[in-house]
């Protein structure tokens, strides 16, 4: 047997087979359709449209064959995705390159095999549709035309089902972003315009004498945090606003992960001293990665600052590492207050939740995560949350990156 190579385009021709293979049951449904009439038209047994990712061939539709997927280089489609045109093997039997191959001389015992590349508009080759049958034989003319037309019309079917769901993803993105900005109108007239009126009279009183000199200090120091506060909370609709605007493309860029890291733990550590927390990285001291600076130290300096608010006498774990499959996955842990169920999902869900008071009674402006989400989803990274035994949490974003 020999292996076939590998395309030269390889990964970004698996990652859009992983992609273009996400389709519904009414779709694979209509696959199936033409699989048994490229069967009935070539008179063969077995038929079959396949999608070959990195290591693995995917069945999504077919006939006769109880399989749902085979590794790659078994695959007699890995062969196919390398030609332009109608692969054929008349009998495996006489063909070096597949006389020992276990679905040669074991179920479904193929000896005739014709395939045709499902390309893409752009000329990515994901897999094929091909016609199978455990007898020697061969396509004529009229045939090798037919199952090139039904391979063209799986491809338009699948182009469409593609495109139909890419655009179902955006409008729900989209609502999601509308309902957000909606509520946000009515969060700033209440966390913006109410606190400059209490501001205003407070600086009215002063000017008018009302205070003692002890009145005028503690007012004092809270118009400060109040300011403090709205500043903050101008800033993260600002940063809001800044990321939904950048194309996630032209957004990535390559980072040493643990310099961010270290630099996003400094800025917080006077805030950490204060409630007698440690703060501690775990993490390659060269980690570099391609991916989205702005969302990553968004959305870390926005989850260490929630593991702040809602701890205090104890540490906050910041790790990174990379995994095999072009992730990058961030975790902050604390052993703070945690939280809920319901409300674990309800951030996850993206909602605009009413703030909790921290350890101290920090106050906050309930959108932090409600950013953090949507800053997540516009870079397709996913976040999610483990409430731990002891009460904490741990927050844990998985990133893409190349």
């Amino acid at each position: 047997m020999i292996v076939p190579s590998r395309p030269q385009n390889d990964f970004s021709r698996a990652q859009a087979a992983e992609e273009f293979k996400r389709i519904s049951e009414e779709e694979k449904s209509a696959l199936e359709e033409i699989v048994d009439l490229a069967s009935r038209i070539c008179g063969t047994k077995m038929a079959m449209v396949t999608f070959v990712t990195e290591e693995v061939q995917y069945l999504q539709a077919a006939k006769n064959l109880d399989v749902s997927t085979t590794p790659r280089d078994l695959a007699f489609c890995s062969h196919t995705i390398l030609g332009d045109d109608l692969f054929q093997v008349k009998d495996t039997w006489e063909d070096e390159r597949f006389h020992d191959n276990p679905y040669v001389r074991d179920n479904p015992n193929i000896r005739f095999y014709a395939g045709m590349p499902l390309e893409t508009v752009n000329g990515i080759k994901l897999g094929a549709l091909c016609v199978i049958d455990s007898e020697p034989g061969g396509l004529t003319d009229a045939q090798s035309e037919a199952l090139r037309i039904l391979s063209t019309q799986v491809m338009k079917r699948l182009e469409l089902s593609k495109t139909q769901r890419e655009l179902e993803e955006q409008n729900h993105r989209l609502t999601r972003i509308n309902a957000l900005r909606s509520k946000l109108i009515n969060v700033m007239a209440h966390d913006i315009r109410g606190p400059l009126s209490s501001i205003r009279v407070v600086v009215d009183m002063m000017s008018e004498g009302s205070f003692t000199p002890e009145e005028m200090i503690d007012f004092g120091d809270t118009v400060d945090e109040v300011i403090q506060q709205t500043d903050d909370f101008l800033n993260n609709i600002l940063e809001w606003g800044k990321v939904m605007s950048v194309d996630e493309n032209e957004a990535a860029t390559q980072v040493n992960v643990s310099e961010m890291i270290e630099d996003i733990a400094e800025l917080s550590s006077i805030q950490a001293k204060l409630k007698n927390l440690t703060i501690v990285a775990d993490v390659e001291s060269d980690l570099h990665v391609h991916m989205s600076k702005n969302v990553f130290m968004l959305a870390l300096r926005n989850l260490l600052g929630n593991a702040i608010k809602f701890s205090e006498n104890n540490e906050i774990r910041i790790s990174a590492e990379r995994t095999e499959d072009k992730i990058l996955t961030l975790r902050v842990t604390d052993h703070g207050v945690g939280m809920t169920e319901e409300r674990k999902s309800q951030i996850l869900d993206g909602e605009l939740l009413t703030s909790k008071s921290g350890t101290r009674g920090e106050k906050g402006t309930g959108i932090g995560l409600s950013f953090v989400v949507d800053m997540l989803d516009k870079v397709n990274a996913k976040m999610d949350i483990n409430i731990n035994a002891d009460g904490g949490c741990t927050f844990s974003v998985d990133f893409p990156i190349s």
